[in-house]
């Protein structure tokens, strides 16, 4: 997990990425690496994936985690909900921009 915080403040987001799901892949209770997740799939705008991810983290959550947390990613995914129904996904956008780049 805090190699996938490292990447996601340098924003190499496909390496964060890598690294928070392979957080998941191995405890799938595991609430932070759902919140990381959802934070790079919203960064790179796949906000539906993003949106997915923070549901992931709300229902991972121990029942003593602090409940600013929980507050804050309600909100992100309120934002994202509006920004979904305005306006259509980034993803083919996000594909092409990775494609070009390999």
């Amino acid at each position: 997990m805090e190699v996938g915080n490292f990447y996601l403040r340098k924003r190499d987001y496909r390496a964060a990425l890598s690294r928070f799901k392979e957080a998941a892949d191995a405890d799938p209770t595991y609430a932070d690496a759902y919140l990381g997740l959802g934070k790079v799939y919203e960064k790179i705008g796949l906000k539906r994936k993003a949106l997915d991810a923070y549901r992931k983290y709300l229902d991972a959550l121990p029942s003593e985690k602090d409940a600013e947390d929980a507050k804050a990613v309600h909100r992100a995914m309120a934002r994202l909900e509006r920004q979904t129904k305005a306006r259509p996904s980034r993803q083919s956008e996000w594909r092409a921009a990775r494609s070009r780049s390999n």
